[in-house]
């Protein structure tokens, strides 16, 4: 009861923590993001819309400077500087668009590639391709590691290629975790470009660890979307939540034992991974949901016999809440 207890209070003061940084975050996206935002939210054409605009705001602009940024900021004992802060907001924004070319607009892969790559010929076309490479462009301003941002941007650009394969039903298992995973990592590594502390090959096998655990705890809440646009992913594709629970814990616990293999100190590494904890145990609630369907389906994840309230797990509701608390408490190791 005691260790629940003290565990407890130490998830509070995490997600308070948390939640301060993201407060923060929202004031500085008015003061630099919304003037870049606002020529666009006046004058665009179809290939945006107000959701757009919201993932921006609300999702990736927010989460990615906000939670990864202190993160890193976090683990290596120094405060984001100005310069990282704008280049990991921009790179957050444009992240939403950069998915829309793939899964919304069918931009074809050489366009991509070029946008990518900044060419000087490159024929921008649309208001969506425009504010992508405004926000790309800002981002590649800020940061000291230019040509660095670029290589990782086009290892995520090959993760999106090959994710392409999750919308064959012929697709296996193996393959589709190893797309999951390297989705999740090359993504990891791109933010992690925008920080000016050097990159080692222990943090980079970390980052791949938590790459992958932040994927996978994405598709566990992308379940119900995935299933209708008929996307192959380890949680689609389950007969057995328990099995994926396992699978789940055991990359928690294979990205702490990484953060343990690290150069940083100790103190440093114990409020990242508690950090990371409260950020991650709302998969295991989400979880815990999804295999609840088991009963209506003799024990057995039926995907297709659930509806859409069955497979959308939402954590703004309190008991969920003090369920997250329950299992930073089982996954966090001091």
């Amino acid at each position: 009861m005691i260790k629940y207890l003290l565990n407890w209070f130490v998830y509070a003061v995490n997600g308070f923590w948390l939640l301060f940084r993201l407060y923060e975050q929202k004031k500085f996206m008015k003061r630099i993001l919304n003037s870049d935002l606002a020529p666009f939210i006046e004058h665009h054409d179809e290939s945006l819309d107000e959701r757009d605009f919201s993932k921006i705001r609300k999702y990736y602009g927010l989460a990615v400077p906000g939670v990864l940024g202190e993160a890193f900021a976090l683990l290596r004992g120094k405060k984001m500087t100005l310069s990282e802060r704008s280049a990991l907001t921009y790179l957050g924004g444009l992240t939403g668009l950069a998915d829309d070319f793939f899964d919304k607009t069918q931009t074809r892969d050489q366009h991509i590639l070029s946008l990518i790559k900044d060419e000087k010929d490159v024929n921008i076309r649309g208001s969506n391709e425009e504010l992508f490479m405004t926000l790309y462009r800002k981002a590649l301003s800020f940061s000291i590691h230019r040509e660095e941002i670029i290589t990782r941007c086009l290892e995520v650009f090959e993760a999106q290629i090959d994710s392409k394969k999750q919308s064959s039903p012929s697709i296996t298992q193996d393959e589709i975790k190893n797309i999951t995973y390297r989705k999740g990592g090359s993504s990891l590594v791109f933010y992690r470009a925008a920080m000016d502390h050097s990159l080692d090959s222990e943090e980079m096998k970390m980052l791949h660890a938590l790459g992958s655990l932040f994927q996978l705890e994405n598709d566990i809440f992308d379940v119900y979307k995935d299933h209708k646009n008929n996307i192959q992913t380890l949680v689609t594709t389950e007969t057995r939540m328990q099995d994926l629970q396992k699978k789940y814990r055991s990359l928690i616990r294979e990205f702490i034992q990484s953060v343990d293999q690290l150069a940083y100190s100790s103190k440093n590494k114990k409020q990242f991974i508690r950090l990371i904890l409260v950020v991650i145990s709302r998969g295991c609630v989400a979880l815990r949901q999804l295999k609840k369907n088991q009963k209506k389906s003799q024990q057995v994840f039926a995907i297709d016999q659930y509806e859409r309230k069955d497979l959308i797990c939402d954590m703004e509701k309190l008991p969920n809440i003090f369920r997250t608390t329950h299992y930073f408490a089982k996954v966090n190791p001091r």
